[in-house]
């Protein structure tokens, strides 16, 4: 994907975790999501990776985060696959995905 929509797409991500009181410290794109444009991807996939969602369920992270999927299918038009995983579980390496 190209580099604007990359960064609008950060921007936004980061707002919304902003208005939920959530501090990312990385987001990172996989899939289709790092090799197609823009107007032609199928889904646009994102991992998020916190230190807020240490120690926490999978229930516990939907309770933090709802409302940001929805936000960023209707301001993007788009389906989304948004990941929320803690900086434990990433420098783990637990994921089974290739980014």
């Amino acid at each position: 994907m190209d580099k604007k929509n990359l960064i609008k797409l950060k921007e936004e991500i980061l707002y919304q975790l902003e208005l939920k009181k959530i501090k990312a410290k990385e987001i990172k794109f996989f899939g289709s999501s790092k090799t197609i444009d823009f107007e032609n991807v199928d889904d646009i996939d994102i991992i998020i990776i916190s230190d807020d969602f240490n120690n926490k369920s999978i229930f516990t992270r939907s309770k933090m985060t709802r409302g940001i999927h929805l936000a960023m299918v209707k301001k993007f038009n788009k389906p989304f696959d948004l990941l929320y995983v803690s900086s434990n579980e990433w420098n783990e390496n637990k994921l089974m995905i290739e980014v």
